[in-house]
């Protein structure tokens, strides 16, 4: 189980990483602040994983787990690799898609912290 979350997060990092590399001009001090900032909830994941859910093993933080996994590894991932590839002409349709790599890193966090904040709440009682 460990391999795999550490394949999981390592590719999400590489993928971001990529695609962020590519789409810059210059990676200058604000280029390496914008990667640093898109690879946050995948970096957060992994420390939760390592710090809170490898000491819970319920059904219930199971599920916290899945869910903390979907919203900060998975769906940053899916969706800087559908704009890199313009699957669905998600990064040529509009003239803001750009501001995907501010608001996935936000929503990502915020929806990842959620199930965390659960699960470690239900641990402490």
């Amino acid at each position: 189980m460990k391999t795999t979350i550490s394949v999981i997060c390592l590719l999400s990092l590489i993928t971001t990483s990529m695609v962020i590399i590519n789409s810059a001009a210059a990676m200058d001090t604000t280029g390496i602040a914008f990667l640093i900032v898109n690879l946050l909830p995948a970096m957060l994941f992994f420390g939760f994983h390592l710090y809170i859910f490898n000491k819970i093993q319920t059904v219930f933080s199971r599920v916290c787990y899945i869910v903390a996994s979907l919203s900060l590894v998975i769906y940053p991932m899916i969706m800087y690799t559908m704009w890199h590839f313009d699957i669905a002409e998600i990064a040529t349709k509009s003239s803001t898609s750009g501001l995907l790599f501010v608001t996935v890193p936000i929503s990502s966090i915020l929806f990842g912290i959620i199930p965390v904040a659960i699960a470690l709440l239900k641990r402490k009682s």
